[in-house]
């Protein structure tokens, strides 16, 4: 709250603001107030955005997202941080057998991972598989199975140090 009341963090959930001009137009307002402050964009769900609706080509429609994001980037100098969803659901491995989501289960088009100076993963065995998981952890006093949660990355332009894993045991009650 106070990085908020200082003007150093804000904000802005736009529900209704799916289209890279709704984003474009946010920034210029922003990068006109703050001409020397670091912007961050964070688009959850990328592929859902509505512009070029008419393209039929998924393929095609996804590298322009991907060159529509990365425009923003470029003109604006701001961080674009946006989610992608997988190709093929980690629920249909065969049981026992984890396989980490990796760059070619990337859904979008070969842009998006063209593009990106940085590709993380975060997999979640008790949600992707739910009967068949075999990553968890145990709640020392319920006994209940809770989370195991994987963050890595899987492509870096930024140090070169590619492939870095971390496992977080998490308690939903906390």
């Amino acid at each position: 709250r106070e990085l908020v009341g200082q003007d150093r963090l804000i904000l802005k959930d736009a529900k209704s603001g799916k289209a890279l001009t709704f984003a474009r137009g946010l920034i210029k307002y922003y990068r006109t107030k703050y001409p020397s402050k670091p912007i961050v964009l964070i688009v959850d769900n990328s592929h859902n955005l509505s512009d070029y609706g008419n393209v039929s080509d998924r393929t095609d429609r996804y590298s322009r997202l991907a060159n529509g994001l990365n425009d923003l980037c470029t003109i604006y100098d701001i961080t674009v941080i946006a989610s992608v969803e997988y190709r093929k659901k980690q629920g249909d491995m065969e049981p026992g057998k984890v396989v980490l989501p990796n760059n070619d289960a990337i859904a979008e088009a070969r842009q998006f991972k063209f593009l990106a100076k940085w590709i993380g993963h975060v997999y979640n065995d008790l949600k992707a598989r739910p009967t068949k998981y075999t990553m968890f952890h145990t709640d020392p006093i319920t006994g209940a199975k809770l989370p195991r949660i994987v963050l890595f990355h899987s492509k870096t332009k930024l140090n070169g140090n590619d492939n870095l894993k971390r496992v977080l045991d998490f308690y939903p009650s906390c």
